[in-house]
């Protein structure tokens, strides 16, 4: 996975936006996570390039994607799929 974050058509595409709903990645979904979107720079810090993705990129999802769990179930099975 490269990444996933929202476009805008009219001007610059946003980031680092306002967190609506508070709820946390769930610690279920790191070990696929880790396998499919891991920080190819240095594996041992995945955890923080995750967050650093969430905070820039997911947290402008809102209202398709409400919540830092929701988008990187959404990375999950964009995935998949």
């Amino acid at each position: 996975v490269h990444g996933l974050w929202p476009s805008s058509m009219v001007g610059p595409d946003p980031s680092n936006c306002p967190i609506k709903n508070i709820r946390k990645r769930e610690k279920l979904l790191e070990p696929q996570l880790d396998i499919i979107w891991p920080n190819v720079f240095d594996r041992t810090k995945n955890k923080l390039f995750w967050d650093k993705e969430w905070m820039k990129h997911g947290s402008c999802g809102y209202p398709t994607i409400d919540n830092e769990n929701h988008y990187f179930e959404t990375v999950i099975k964009m995935y998949i799929t």
